[in-house]
């Protein structure tokens, strides 16, 4: 049986992430009061993100002694349309609107994985965009603009 080989680096990395997710998490709820069960105060967000940082840090650890797979080519695609994605919705935000910048995320996110299947995408983005409007504009009232034209 082969023992799998790892990176002092990559482990002593997810360590301090570790660490600095478990310091984040204690500071965030040591200022702010973290509430009840059904009415969770202030610093309930910042301690359950750092307890979610920390068990994706344990992940990374744990994660070190499974033999390295290497990323195909469909997976590089994947991942540069993801973030042609994030760009396009940072870039298109202001200058286009709210509506649309959900539009085309969806769109160029959804290249990500094949086939693309136009009508459902279509639909898709709709959707997202219909819901990411009365979500952001009438729920939480944040003032974005829906077409900025």
């Amino acid at each position: 049986m082969e023992r799998s080989s790892f990176c002092a680096r990559q482990l002593v990395s997810s360590a301090m992430l570790f660490a600095v997710g478990g310091t984040a998490a204690y500071m965030g709820a040591a200022h702010y009061g973290l509430g009840q069960l059904f009415h969770l105060g202030p610093g309930a967000f910042p301690f359950l993100l750092g307890l979610l940082l920390m068990g994706l840090s344990l992940v990374m650890i744990f994660a070190e002694f499974a033999p390295p797979m290497l990323p195909t080519r469909q997976q590089w695609i994947g991942a540069l349309a993801i973030f042609a994605a994030i760009a396009a919705f940072a870039l298109s935000l202001d200058a286009f609107g709210l509506v649309p910048a959900v539009f085309a995320l969806t769109l160029i996110s959804r290249l990500a994985e094949p086939p693309f299947d136009l009508f459902g995408t279509l639909g898709l983005a709709a959707v997202l965009s219909g819901l990411a409007y009365i979500v952001f504009v009438f729920g939480l009232h944040l003032p974005l603009e829906a077409f900025a034209w």
